[in-house]
């Protein structure tokens, strides 16, 4: 129940509440992986936790979850030829229509097979097109998705895998607790949730080319910088770009921030607001979840409200059908990129819709993301 009370106020944009709520619960259930996995996504989105406070919930969740699960296994039989094939493990539920799986899709065809066998466990029940895609670059797929953690660990242990990736963090579907039992002598965080696991059996997480994130001490594993991209989205669709200025022809300048509300915290609002209120007559356009609904609409423009910005000069969409979503850049002169927890598709689709965005750097892989994506399109 207090889980569940503390997602709804994570996506009304109420997150320090959100966070107490959630820290409640771990209180009350201090060994249930999915208590302490909601406070990690929880935190977040709050302008208020550190990056070090993060780190020491994913260390406390090591400590109370994922260590006593620890097992100990030696590898030193497997073969240390230079030369000889690695066998790479992927662990995800996304590998279909979701952010994670159009990231992943366009990168797999480019694993060169003669140095690098690819295996894929799978913990979702139903397969798609983007699935289709990605299975035939792909040597092993096993669905695990009624597997024990347990069961899972030994079969990747039986399957020799070298380097086994997790590609959900502390997102919902994550099996972290395979990662704690330590079935592959290198473990790796990738791409599905901007944050340490708090892990100690997690020997990397893959950053983007960021001094800063390199450096560490936001993270549990050691950071492993990639050095051109950090990377690649797919599944774009062939929508019409404008080539001139929605202000040009609305007489008033817009913004947008097309990440779902939830993420925008109370320090985005007050900048925001200050924003708003320097340029004049300007609109923004918001995507909230529930964005049709009465109660939802009321709270979000008391929000706004109670810094100056008058409803009328905002609009709030309900989740929009992909083909809708993009078309909606075509309405946005500059899009706003909700901090500390910055956005990582809508940074690439803004780009790529031809429309510029602003964002705030902070001091973790959750609020470096915007920045990050500029500086690869000569921007940052």
């Amino acid at each position: 129940v207090l889980g569940n009370l503390a997602g709804c106020y994570i996506d009304l944009g109420r997150h320090d509440e959100g966070v107490v709520t959630f820290k409640r619960a771990r209180a009350l259930e201090p060994a249930h992986t999915a208590a302490h996995s909601a406070l990690m996504f929880g935190m977040l989105f709050s302008s208020q936790p550190t990056a070090g406070e993060i780190l020491e919930a994913g260390r406390h969740f090591d400590v109370q979850v994922c260590r006593p699960l620890f097992n100990p296994h030696s590898f030193e039989s497997r073969s240390k030829a230079l030369d000889r094939v690695l066998r790479v493990g992927w662990v995800s539920s996304d590998l279909k229509a979701h952010p994670v799986g159009a990231f992943v899709a366009p990168f797999f065809p480019h694993l060169n097979p003669s140095c690098l066998e690819t295996y894929v466990y799978d913990n979702w029940p139903k397969e798609d097109a983007v699935t289709a895609k990605i299975k035939p670059h792909v040597k092993v797929w096993r669905n695990i998705r009624g597997l024990g953690d347990n069961a899972a660990a030994e079969c990747i242990r039986a399957d020799e895998i070298d380097i086994l990736v997790d590609l959900n963090g502390h997102t919902g579907g994550h099996r972290l607790g395979i990662f704690a039992r330590k079935p592959a002598p290198i473990q790796v965080e990738w791409l599905g949730f901007p944050g340490t696991s708090g892990m100690s059996a997690m020997d990397y997480v893959l950053v983007p080319d960021d001094d800063y994130l390199a450096a560490g001490g936001w993270s549990a594993e050691k950071p492993w910088r990639l050095p051109n991209c950090y990377g690649v989205r797919g599944g774009i669709l062939d929508v019409a770009v404008r080539d001139d200025l929605p202000a040009d022809e609305n007489g008033y300048f817009t913004f947008a921030c097309m990440n779902r509300y939830s993420k925008v915290s109370g320090a985005a609002l007050d900048l925001w607001a200050i924003l708003m209120s320097q340029v004049e007559n300007s609109r923004l356009i918001l995507i909230g979840r529930g964005g049709a609904d009465q109660q939802t609409l009321n709270d979000l423009r008391a929000r706004f409200l109670a810094r100056g910005i008058v409803a009328e000069r905002l609009e709030i969409l309900e989740s929009l059908p992909v083909n809708e979503y993009f078309d909606t850049y075509n309405r946005a002169d500059l899009c706003l990129d909700p901090f500390p927890f910055n956005g990582g598709t809508t940074g690439f689709d803004s780009i790529w819709m031809g429309v510029p965005f602003v964002t705030l750097r902070g001091d973790a892989l959750h609020s470096r993301a915007g920045s990050n994506i500029l500086k690869y399109v000569g921007l940052g």
